[in-house]
């Protein structure tokens, strides 16, 4: 079964500082397929419902726009453009593909330009170990065993 481990072993700390993240694909392309495809650092998101991409990069990228949507974060309420986009979790074998809302987060000075929200972890079960700076991605429960 699937799974993926993130964090920082050696540096525990970290995790609460940084966040737990997976490498993530991101581009379009017909039946999953990835082109113009960019290999990133992407943000698990609890506290989002869905999972988004930044505005910026999608631009960069030539991401078609197909509408505008509204998101709330610490700063209120705004809106972005919609985006047809395919994201991917190689290590887990997961492909999304479909619309994703293009926020500000390079302009934020986030450090990621993927976040993952709710929506990405109804598939997966997942462990977030803060004293060891560990967190693990399963598609089976019975593989979240600490050592």
């Amino acid at each position: 079964m699937p799974t993926a481990t993130s964090g920082f072993p050696d540096e525990p700390a970290r995790l609460e500082a940084e966040g737990p993240h997976l490498k993530v694909s991101l581009g379009l392309g017909p039946n999953g397929a990835l082109v113009a495809e960019r290999s990133l650092s992407a943000l698990i998101d609890t506290g989002a419902s869905h999972s988004v991409i930044d505005g910026e990069l999608a631009e960069q990228m030539g991401l078609p726009q197909i509408g505008v949507g509204k998101f709330a974060g610490v700063s209120g309420q705004d809106e972005g453009f919609k985006y047809l986009a395919t994201v991917a979790v190689p290590e887990l074998n997961w492909v999304d593909q479909g619309v994703f809302l293009g926020v500000p987060l390079a302009e934020g000075r986030f450090d990621y330009r993927v976040l993952l929200g709710r929506n990405f972890l109804r598939h997966f079960a997942l462990v977030y170990e803060g004293r060891n700076g560990v967190v693990i991605v399963s598609d089976d429960v019975d593989e979240l065993r600490l050592s």
